[in-house]
């Protein structure tokens, strides 16, 4: 098993341990509970303080490996034997942790990496059923709940950006922001050639007027929260079709006459799952990577949202704009920009690697993944590009700690809804999101301090 396998394996099982705390109240006791999840955490330590712990907790890590196998065998987490377990392993990390106080790291500072997570969200895109994304916000706004890091795809991509642009949600705000806006102020008529993407009918335009606060100029590093963008990248060889192909594939008039969507609509979902099954695409993302940091925001959100033959994107002629993504692209070994949501749609992967690679200033995360576009049996005509989503998400999905499917949403049509569907979709959105929150809310809520739960008693007789 790799390490980021063996990773993953103990954050499934804290939030095991916790959801089935939660479905069968007081059969675990709380400290016994909090026990558990001091261990996990503990054996969770990779790297701290700039030294490598890896061989330092390896036994440690196999111990608890070994006896908590059993506990989490099957469908059901065995609360029994947790109980009888909690006050042996808090004892054995507590153990652990003074003899860890010997080496060149602060342990107060440890001991809080090991205490508190940080909220991590994943957006999924989908045009308009994303909007749901908004009620979320606000639910976790009243909650107290605010993110350490935001990754988005697609339209998750842009509610994401208009997100992170502020600390405080401020719902008010991003519904005037959005009723100001307009179908022309977005979208150009497509077709013609671009640099970086592929042709579509409509040409997406995000000035800072679209995302009030994004202005030019914006970098990643200015964001009061930091985001992450998943799109795909193609090699130029391995493009199936000649770009004329896709300049044609939708009606140029598309802009005046949307209804004209529905009659190719077939040829648009063909051509998406063409591209997929090059299996050239690739799953890249932008803001929180080296290399990365330099693409302005607002290009990363555009290129998200380029679905070939329907939207395209390109950088504006601003020479410090394109040099970023000249060397994105000479970086990834990729020479075309695609929405994210076809290798991604629910970037919960995207989200897990950046927080392993420090973008939060910790590893212990609760990422929550929020995915507006899966499969339902209502969807008609969106059901093929639906299914393209639905397998990267079932693949992505893994490395989230709670997720919201929404059965629920406005239509992917919906790119601007009206007020009462804006409202419709806020509440959508906080209502859907009540099921996770007993478990958003203990995973986010610092355990106590270990001495709290370890017991003397088990602890001297080890």
């Amino acid at each position: 098993m790799s390490g980021d396998e063996h990773q993953l394996r103990l954050e499934r099982w804290e939030v095991a341990l916790a959801r089935a705390a939660l479905e069968e109240p007081g059969r675990l006791p709380r400290d016994r509970e909090a026990a558990l999840r001091w261990a996990l955490g503990l054996a969770r330590i990779r790297r701290f303080g700039g030294l490598d712990l890896e061989p330092v907790l390896a036994r440690f890590r196999e111990e608890i490996d070994r006896t908590l196998a059993p506990v989490f065998a099957g469908d059901r987490v065995d609360l029994d034997a947790a109980a009888v377990l909690g006050p042996v392993l808090a004892a054995r990390a507590a153990a652990e942790l003074d003899r860890l106080s010997s080496l060149p790291l602060d342990r107060s500072a440890l001991e809080e990496e090991i205490r508190q997570k940080k909220l991590v969200l994943a957006l999924g895109g989908g045009g308009g059923t994303a909007w749901v994304h908004l009620g979320a916000f606000s639910r976790l706004e009243e909650e107290g709940l605010r993110p350490a890091l935001i990754a988005g795809a697609s339209m998750g991509a842009v509610l994401g950006l208009l997100r992170a642009r502020n600390a405080v949600y401020d719902q008010g705000e991003v519904l005037h922001a959005v009723r100001s806006l307009g179908l022309s102020t977005i979208f150009r008529a497509g077709g013609a050639d671009v640099r970086y993407g592929l042709p579509g009918a409509l040409r997406l335009r995000l000035p800072s007027t679209v995302l009030p606060g994004a202005e030019e100029g914006l970098r990643f590093s200015d964001l009061p929260i930091p985001l992450v963008v998943a799109v795909s990248g193609l090699r130029r060889e391995a493009l199936p079709r000649p770009l004329s192909f896709y300049r044609r594939l939708l009606p140029s008039n598309l802009v005046a006459r949307p209804r004209l969507l529905p009659r190719s609509w077939m040829a648009l979902a063909e051509a998406a799952a063409e591209l997929v099954r090059t299996r050239s695409l690739l799953g890249l993302r932008v803001g929180s990577a080296d290399g990365t940091a330099e693409v302005d925001p607002l290009d990363a959100v555009g290129f998200s949202c380029a679905l070939p033959g329907l939207i395209q994107y390109d950088v504006p002629d601003d020479p410090r704009r394109l040099r970023a993504i000249d060397r994105f692209l000479e970086a990834k070994g990729v020479g075309w920009l695609l929405d994210g949501g076809l290798t991604e749609n629910v970037p919960a992967r995207a989200a897990w690697e950046a927080v392993r690679e420090g973008a939060i200033g910790t590893r212990n995360a609760l990422i929550l993944a929020l995915d507006s576009f899966s499969p339902r049996l209502s969807s008609g005509l969106w059901m093929p590009l639906q299914r393209i989503a639905h397998e990267n998400v079932r693949r992505s999905v893994g490395y989230a700690h709670a997720v919201v499917t929404y059965s629920r949403t406005l239509s992917p049509a919906e790119i601007l809804p009206s007020l009462g569907g804006l409202i419709r979709a806020f509440d959508l959105g906080r209502s859907q999101l009540a099921h996770q929150m007993p478990l958003v809310r203990k995973l986010a809520s610092p355990l106590p301090p270990l001495l709290h739960v370890a017991s003397t008693r088990v602890r001297m007789a080890v």
